[in-house]
């Protein structure tokens, strides 16, 4: 039994332990509320981080994705981009054992939708790491994994020694040590260092403070100069209550849109100058704040911004968003394969030497013409080319039989059917009798000319001395 190598507690398996509780220290409400924040307290909060607690700037990326539509965006992007990728496994080596272990993988892991575990699994690119609990499933001596539980990562503390490994926040604020085989830790290293400063987050934060001001600054102008000044005059004799009953209408104009003033006032709208060139400033401030996003979080900004460039810088750019896709990839197949893979097996069939591997990624692109007739090159120079592994590498089927062979269409009847059908030439059976019997319709046509041909030559040449001899053009007529 495999459970009885490692310090392993069958009823801590199949229990969910990091659990959210009113009363405790794992709360579903955020301890920390962003509003309101300069960047003193920004400074602060990734300072606590990188002391070792990292509560309050998880929490911060936490709310900066919810409030911000463009992070929220791009975030989603490379985080659904991989979660939709074609998923495999491979068998650690051709022997039955180890297929034995790939099957076996892919009938308890593969057998439902990992689409969500993976998103949840790339929370680690906004924060530096992700947190799963592993819930795990029994029936007789076979394990599997129920599901994979996403937990808040500010639940969880780094080490202060080694700033890396994970505790869990107990109920009376103690750390525990995480259980063995019960929690996938995905790392997302966007730099080198400790997860914590690895995520997007930290440098899209400032891009978002500075976007905040500007939005908050740019709404306060719209409210104040969005419509011209109200400047109301009044005749000299005009009373207090005169006085009172025009600014009164003066504040109605503003809101209401309508007012009523004695005869003899007057309301006049000053337009501001320089208004638009204002607001264009807060607008270019916050457009340069979503594409300082777009680059750290997608590597460029064409496929999210309205930047000209034509369709071939798009396209550039977009090899360049798929480029990092594959490297998320790379990362979650990594962590799938030492965390979740090998567990799966150490639980149901032992330690073993080698394990399967799970590889996540977009089908490869096939030029099926291209390809065919370079095999068919191959073939015919005395290339040795299989044709199990060229069927595979195109997508097409396999042929069960020889009748279920493609054979190719005949371009016109074997000289064998033609004999045996009659010719109408009286061709013999003889392969080179009949060709020259029958001769196709080039060979006629070809022979057809030729009978119409007639030699030119001398009159040529006449032309030439004529032409040699004249002095001009009516004496080269004359000749």
């Amino acid at each position: 039994d495999a459970l009885s190598i490692y310090p392993i507690k069958r009823e801590l398996l199949k229990r969910e332990e990091a659990v959210p509780t009113v009363s405790s220290v794992r709360s579903v409400i955020p301890s920390l509320d962003i509003a309101g924040i300069d960047p003193v307290r920004m400074a602060a909060i990734m300072r606590e981080a990188d002391q070792g607690e990292p509560q309050a700037y998880l929490e911060m990326a936490e709310q900066i994705e919810e409030k911000d539509t463009h992070y929220m965006s791009i975030l989603n992007t490379r985080r659904r981009t991989v979660a939709q990728l074609d998923i495999t496994v491979a068998p650690a080596s051709e022997s039955a054992e180890d297929k034995e272990n790939a099957k076996l993988v892919e009938e308890l892991l593969l057998n439902r939708n990992l689409e969500f575990d993976i998103y949840d699994m790339l929370d680690a690119v906004g924060k530096g790491y992700s947190v799963l609990e592993n819930v795990w499933a029994q029936s007789e001596s076979q394990w599997w994994i129920e599901r994979l539980e996403w937990r808040n990562p500010a639940w969880f503390k780094p080490d202060r020694i080694d700033g890396r490994t994970l505790r869990l926040r107990g109920d009376g604020g103690e750390m525990k040590e995480l259980t063995p085989y019960k929690y996938t830790i995905h790392e997302h290293r966007a730099k080198s260092g400790l997860p914590i400063r690895g995520g997007t987050t930290r440098p899209c934060a400032w891009a978002w403070l500075f976007k905040n001001f500007a939005v908050k600054d740019w709404v306060i102008f719209a409210e104040a100069y969005g419509q011209p000044i109200r400047l109301g005059k009044y005749h000299p004799g005009a009373s207090q209550e005169d006085r009172a009953v025009l600014m009164r209408a003066i504040r109605n104009i503003g809101s209401d849109f309508g007012a009523i003033i004695p005869e003899g006032m007057d309301i006049t709208f000053v337009e501001s100058q320089g208004k638009t060139a204002s607001t264009d400033m807060f607008e270019r401030l916050a457009r340069w704040c979503d594409e300082q996003m777009s680059k750290a979080v997608l590597g460029q900004t064409t496929t999210t911004d309205a930047i000209s460039g034509g369709h071939a810088v798009s396209q550039e750019h977009n090899e360049v968003r798929w480029d990092i896709a594959e490297s998320d990839a790379k990362q979650v197949a990594a962590t799938f394969n030492s965390q979740i893979v090998r567990p799966l097996i150490d639980l149901n069939k032992g330690p073993q030497k080698k394990y399967p591997t799970i590889s996540i990624g977009r089908a490869e692109s096939v030029d099926i013409e291209r390809e065919s007739v370079v095999a068919e090159r191959m073939a015919r120079n005395g290339g040795r080319i299989s044709a199990s592994g060229m069927v595979k590498r195109l997508g097409l089927p396999e042929a069960k039989d020889d009748n279920d062979v493609l054979k190719p269409m005949p371009s016109e009847p074997p000289m064998a059917l033609m004999s045996a059908r009659g010719c109408p030439h009286g061709c013999s059976h003889d392969i080179e009798t009949a060709s020259a019997a029958a001769p196709d319709a080039i060979d006629r046509l070809a022979e057809e000319l030729a009978g119409d041909y007639e030699d030119i030559s001398p009159i040529v040449a006449a032309l030439e001395q004529a032409a040699r001899d004249a002095k001009d053009w009516d004496e080269f007529g004359q000749k």
